[in-house]
Order: structure tokens, then sequence, then C-alpha cells
């Protein structure tokens, strides 16, 4: 209670909260600055079970009867118990009696557990647990690892409750944040629930492994988006997966997408297919439509297989698929399997290329981008099953440190050559051009296109959407989303002269800002715009203004997209201090 920041947590063993003082304030230091010691070793003398997410509490005055004098002193602090480590705690004033309450996560339970703090800012102690809580609706449900946020949503002054599971491959997906508005005071909160899919309904969320590809699939001149993923964990036991169609319902020259199937071609009844989809269009039986193939993910009794879907429609027809072939040549280098149908060697034969994990682990090694070769014909094609044996390569590209682990190809013939674009682990994207026949490699473009890292497991798409004569990128991410950004690639191939296809060089001037800045740059600005930090657009300012105010904005922090006539864009963080 002395106004600076102080750090609750779990000792290493799981079962008793420390708490570290921040004693900023204390020695009169700011609040800008971080200086802790260990305080209580027993914070509200509760201890979590050593094998269950049970609590145990002393709310009598008797330090005798404390769980804390349960566990061995040492000369360093208490000593660890057997217990796993992978609680989650907030901290707030949930009874408005002025101390801190905590609210308590585990890594074993789908519920969350409020303890009641007795005590007072000097000496806490927990005389209540209620379990299930917020009471509201019989409190959260989450599976797996639940975490509790104290933050005000709504803007209207009171803070909220929000509650999330923070399990990176075993937490469920869908309806995961839950809402819980406060329809009391800040002093005296009450969560009332709201929605379970806070932020969710306004973004798009597919679960986990976006795959994107760009296909017309009803013929309609229009260019649309599949995307392949690992599907949404409904219950620790249930996943849905299937392929998530967009269809193009804009113009030639502005795009526009909707959802329309979020399980096209029913792959969700197809047991075979266990986990993170990735499809890919191209001709391979030579009848000039686009067949499909889908590479089927990481896990499961598939584990990398190869799935053919032969299109019946013919030219210029919306798709039209009659069945499968699984296992298709027997083609399975690996796991992860990320496919592309290209011909490579310009024999006239389409090609198979499949990114993978590289097992290798080993910079400087290839095993990330398999190369097939069609030695069959342009109506049968044949495809020989081992990547090291030639004419088959077990890498077109070498590896540097950062993308060791996968490599996701997208290619797109210019009308001047071909370029390749991947994604990594780590989340850049790598262009790639100049295939040489003999040595079966292409040659590193551009490393990290526009500076973008946007989290692991990076899978680009590329197409010229809106024709403009430029390639715009679809990015997919192992979170499950999609990430669209401009480029200055030209359809034709040519080279833009822009060293870094995305960066321009700009400074906000002053930063933080009490509401009036500049944007000072070399470049000519076609226009700006100001998002809040969900991607809500605020305000657009067009070319030709030397100064920007923004009013009637509360303090905090905001996006400035800065954009040039040659399709760069920039995102500067913008800090309102008023």
């Amino acid at each position: 209670g002395d106004g600076d920041i102080d750090i609750l947590s779990f000792e290493d063993g799981g079962s008793y909260l420390f708490l570290y003082e921040n004693l900023a304030a204390d020695e009169n230091l700011g609040l800008d600055r971080l200086v802790f010691t260990t305080g209580e070793t027993c914070w509200g003398k509760v201890k979590e079970d050593g094998n269950t997410p049970e609590i145990e509490i002393n709310a009598d005055s008797n330090p005798a009867n404390a769980p804390c004098l349960l566990f061995t002193m040492l000369e360093e602090g208490p000593l660890a118990t057997e217990r796993h480590s992978g609680s989650t705690v907030a901290a707030f004033d949930g009874d408005g009696d002025g101390d801190m309450d905590v609210v308590l996560g585990d890594i074993g339970t789908a519920t969350l557990v409020y303890l009641q703090n007795g005590g007072d800012t000097d000496l806490a102690r927990v005389n209540l647990v209620i379990e299930k809580y917020p009471q509201s609706e019989g409190g959260v449900n989450q599976h797996i690892n639940p975490a509790a946020y104290y933050v005000d949503v709504d803007n209207d002054g009171n803070r909220d409750f929000v509650s999330c599971s923070i399990a990176k491959e075993s937490g469920i997906n869908i309806n995961h944040i839950w809402y819980y508005q406060n329809t009391n005071t800040d002093a005296m909160p009450v969560f009332e629930l709201d929605r379970k899919d806070l932020l969710m309904d306004e973004t798009i969320n597919i679960g986990r492994y976006t795959t994107p590809t760009f296909i017309d699939y009803n013929a309609d001149g229009l260019t649309d988006i599949l995307v392949g993923n690992s599907g949404y964990q409904i219950t620790s036991s249930t996943r849905q997966i299937g392929l998530h169609l967009f269809e193009n319902i804009g113009t030639e020259s502005e795009p526009a997408f909707e959802l329309v199937d979020e399980d096209y071609l029913s792959f969700s009844s197809l047991l075979e297919f266990s986990s993170r989809l990735a499809p890919a269009f191209g001709d391979l039986d030579g009848d000039g439509d686009l067949d499909l193939i889908v590479c089927d993910g990481s896990s499961g009794p598939s584990n990398g297989d190869l799935f053919y879907f032969e299109n019946k429609a013919g030219v210029n027809q919306p798709l039209e698929f009659n069945g499968y072939f699984s296992e298709y040549m027997d083609l399975d280098p690996g796991t992860n399997l990320i496919p592309q149908i290209v011909d490579l060697n310009k024999d006239g034969l389409n090609d198979i290329v499949l990114g993978e994990v590289n097992n290798t682990g080993v910079a400087g090694s290839f095993r990330a981008v398999n190369y097939f070769q069609n030695i069959g014909t342009v109506t049968e094609p044949m495809f020989g099953d081992e990547e090291n044996d030639s004419p088959n390569s077990n890498g077109i590209i070498p590896l540097e440190s950062n993308s060791v682990k996968s490599n996701s190809p997208y290619f797109y013939q210019t009308e001047n050559e071909l370029l390749l674009f991947t994604g990594t682990d780590a989340g850049e994207i790598r262009v790639w051009n100049n295939y040489n026949q003999d040595t079966q490699l292409f040659t590193l473009k551009n490393d990290r296109l526009g500076n973008i890292l946007i989290g692991r497991n990076s899978v680009p798409a590329v197409f010229d959407i809106d024709n403009d004569g430029f390639l715009e990128l679809l990015i997919g991410n192992r979170r499950g989303g999609l990430d669209f950004y401009n480029t200055s690639y030209s359809v034709e191939g040519l080279d833009t002269g822009v060293e870094n296809d995305f960066v321009l060089e700009a400074t906000i001037y002053p930063n933080p800002t009490d509401g009036s800045f500049q944007i000072m740059t070399e470049e000519k600005l076609s226009k700006v715009i100001l998002y809040d930090i969900t991607g809500r657009p605020l305000e657009e300012w067009k070319s030709g203004v030397n100064y920007y105010q923004v009013d009637d904005l509360r303090p905090g922090t905001y996006l400035l997209k800065v954009s040039t006539f040659d399709g760069r864009n920039s995102i500067y963080k913008l800090v309102l201090a008023k």
C-alpha cells in the first residue's frame, strides 16, 4: 500500500507465495525505479497442496498453526516442495477493504480460486477460500491453466475481470477469453459474465498453425483464400479441424473477404486427418485445372502424409473434387509438412516441394525444403519417394541458425523470375530467387522481409489480389491468426529500388506527446492512420499534413501506420501523455 509495484509469485516448488517488496517508495527513488527485496515468504499464511490444487489456510492468530511452519526452513529460505510449478496469480482488492486479495489458477485445474485477505496491508492472512471464481454462472471453467486479469475492458473507469488459459498447445483456443463486466464500482467490484470470446469476436481466430493459400474457388475472377490449420481445441480430448474458406466478395481492385465455410470439403469427417492441415493448388494431371494437395500435420496416425484431390471441373470452372488419394506417391520426408506445386526445373511438368521440420537441427544443413521432381508425363505424374535420391533434393535452401526448425515455402512466378518466400520457426519472412538448376539451390535475396517478425511459425502466401501490380503478403502463424501486408514486389519481377521492402525511415516528435506531433521523414507520405492497441482505426490524415493533432483520446499507447505512395508502410508507437 505504499504506491509502488510489488511482485507476488510462487516459489519454485509451487506451494508458497513469495512477496517481493519494491523499495522505491520507501527509499524515495521515484516510481520509475524497481528495487526489490524478499518480504514475506509465505504470503497470506496459505499453502497450495503439493499434489493437488487444494488450498490450506490458517486464519487464527496463533502462528504455530500457520501452514508456513509445515515446511523446513533453510538459510537460503524454505525448502521447495515436490509439486510442479505452474500456478497463475492475480492480486486486487476484491472485497473493498483496502488490502490485496488473490485469485489463483493452476496448471492442473480448469477453475480459478479466490483467496480473501482477512489481514491488512501490513500482514496478509487469508481467511476465506472461494472455489470456482467468479461466482457468476458457476465461475471460470477453461480446461487447464487459467489465468486471471484485472483490467478496465469497457473504459468506464471500473476494472473488470478477464480469464484465459495460458497453456500454449493444450489449452482451449475457441471461446477461451472470458470477460466478466464489473457492474458495480472499482472500489467494490461485482463481476457478471458478459461473454466468452473477448477480442476473438472481432478478429480472425482459426485455432493454431494457420497455413493460407490463394485460390479462385468459384471461378468468379476474384481471388479467394483457403486456410489450413491445426483446428480448435474444444475440450481436453476434442479437436475440431477443418479448412477455412474466405470468399472474396469485393471487386478486382478492392477485395473484401467473408468466411463462408469453416469445414471446406468436410475435412472434419475424414478420420485420416489428425492435425495441422496445409493446402496447396496446382495442375498435377495436365488437364488445365487446379488440383489440391493437403499435408497432414505434426501428430497422429498420418504424421506428415500427403493427400491428393483431383479437380474434375475443367478449366475456369468452380472447383469440384471427387474423393482423394491418401499417402500420395508415398511422399513423406518428415513432419509439419507445407506443400507447394511448381515446375521448378522448367521441363513442363509440375513438381512438388515440401517444407518440413529440419530434423538435423544444424545450421548450414539443408533438410527443410525438399524438392520432388516430376519424372512422369504431363497427364500421369510420377515422383520418387526418397528426397535424398537424384533428381530429388533434400533441401533447396541452406538453413541459418534461426530457421533450423522449420521452413514454409510459397512460390510466385513473376513475368521475369521465380520468387520463393519462406516462413521460419522464429517468424521472419525470407525471399529467395535465382534458382540454379545445377546446384538445385536458391539465392537469398532478403533475409528478413520488411523486418517482419509476427511470431512463431510464420507461413507466407503472396498474390496481387487488388490488381495494382504489386504483391500482397498474407502470413499464417502458430497463434491461429492471419497478418496482411502490402509489398513493393512487382508482379513483373522488376526491382523497385527499395532496399527494404516495407520499412521507411521516419521519426515521431515529440513522443510521448500531449496531442500534437510531427512525422519527420524524407519520404512523401500518402496517408497516416492512428489506431488503438486493438487495431481499431481512430484518425486518418491524407498527404500534405505537416502537423498532426489528436484530441479527446485517453492517455496511453497508440499505433501510427505511415504509408508512402509506392506502397511502403511502417508502424510506430505513439504515447499520448496528457
